[in-house]
């Protein structure tokens, strides 16, 4: 992937999937938010269709449920938000 930006309709080859698959996703996971240009096009970057394979691994070849994704997004982020915390700690009680 060398673009910059994505159209849903490129990250639904990508993906092998649908454009509608990726729209439910969207709909339901709430970490999955492309950014939009004005006329409400979705574009997408590489780290948002990295999510993407994410959550297509976990459905199609997990066998998890949408719900159990969107746990999954959650606890993702959790554990993220306490590495930078702890990142940030870390750097203070270095000084």
């Amino acid at each position: 992937m060398t673009k910059k930006y994505y159209t849903i309709g490129e990250v639904a080859k990508i993906l092998n999937v649908k454009t509608y698959n990726i729209r439910y996703w969207e709909s339901v996971i709430p970490q999955l938010k492309p950014s939009k240009i004005l006329n409400g096009i979705r574009h997408y970057q590489e780290n948002e269709i990295e999510k993407l394979k994410k959550v297509k691994e976990l459905i199609y070849e997990e066998k998890l449920s949408v719900e159990s994704v969107n746990k999954f997004f959650n606890e993702y982020l959790k554990k993220e938000k306490l590495k930078k915390e702890l990142k940030e700690i870390l750097k203070l009680l270095e000084n």
